[in-house]
């Protein structure tokens, strides 16, 4: 896991802003769990596996890494979308599972967001 830990974070530091389905040409990163804000009930990304999850995780408890939500159109020119409903209201907890597209970003560069994250 810390060889795919290491892979992510070189990506997100030398591009900067990476989406989550960039993060799926990394060999070892899909599977069958999605990445979600729990208490907002929000997916960040789906079909990630559990290393990718756990090793995200790390990475952004450690600070190494924060994530921004972005334009759903970053997702749309990748070709690479969620289908369900997305996210509108910053902050509000939703009843059904909402998409919030997101990048993620080194630690330090523009703004972070802060929450926890579950799998």
């Amino acid at each position: 896991m810390e060889a795919l830990k290491d892979k992510m974070k070189q990506k997100i530091y030398s591009e900067g802003n990476v989406a989550f389905s960039e993060l799926t040409d990394l060999e070892g990163t899909e599977g069958e769990y999605d990445f979600i804000l729990q208490d907002y009930n929000l997916i960040l990304w789906r079909g990630l596996s559990h290393a990718c999850i756990q090793a995200l995780s790390e990475l952004l408890n450690e600070r190494s890494i924060h994530f921004e939500p972005c334009e759903h159109m970053v997702y749309l020119y990748a070709g690479k979308v969620l289908n369900m409903e997305l996210a509108k209201t910053p902050g509000h907890k939703y009843k059904k599972p909402r998409w919030l597209p997101t990048v993620l970003k080194p630690h330090g560069f523009s703004k972070e967001v802060s929450v926890e994250c579950f799998w």
